[in-house]
């Protein structure tokens, strides 16, 4: 329930991670993507509408993909651009991204909502806040100065069979290391 700020960075000279900065910390989390694509054939959609989100004009969909579900708001009002709806599957990736064309939803995410497993009730949402297109500098695909590696490491192939426990246990050492001492 709180609000939360993170920045994420996925390094072309670096595909097999993703690299997650906590500038409370100063730490960030290298974690590992998975390889595998077990779960690409199961992803379905339906379109629920024309919606407007903030100023831009967007198509309403809902993904779902085994239990998983989760609506998303894409425009074409912004300049097209590559983005992984499923960070570690590129087979997914490319499977959404047909769904999308096929159902004349293709464009920008600028919301979405992840839903609770069978359920329509929301427990993540991110939305585009600010759009801007410029020239970045090279330092911002670079550790920042003053930043450790996280002793916890995040590796999304081991998460998969660990047991309940063993998952909030994860958790738990990651928020009480990337959570400010007071």
């Amino acid at each position: 329930g709180k609000e939360m700020t993170s920045v994420s960075l996925n390094l072309k000279s670096n595909p097999e991670f993703t690299l997650s900065y906590n500038s409370q910390s100063k730490t960030y989390t290298e974690i590992k993507k998975n390889k595998g694509t077990t779960k690409s054939g199961n992803i379905s959609i339906s379109v629920i509408g024309n919606e407007k989100v903030g100023a831009y004009n967007c198509k309403h969909v809902r993904m779902t993909s085994d239990s998983n579900s989760w609506d998303m708001w894409v425009t074409k009002d912004l300049p097209a651009f590559e983005f992984p709806l499923q960070k570690d599957d590129d087979v997914a990736n490319h499977k959404i991204m047909e769904l999308l064309k096929n159902n004349s939803a293709e464009g920008v995410p600028v919301k979405i909502v992840f839903l609770k497993p069978r359920t329509v009730i929301p427990t993540i949402t991110m939305e585009l806040v600010k759009y801007e297109s410029k020239n970045l500098d090279a330092s911002l695909f670079k550790i920042p100065e003053g930043y450790t590696k996280s002793t916890v490491q995040f590796d999304a192939e081991k998460m998969k069979s660990m047991t309940p426990e063993e998952k909030r246990e994860m958790i738990k050492k990651m928020m009480e290391e990337n959570m400010p001492h007071k």
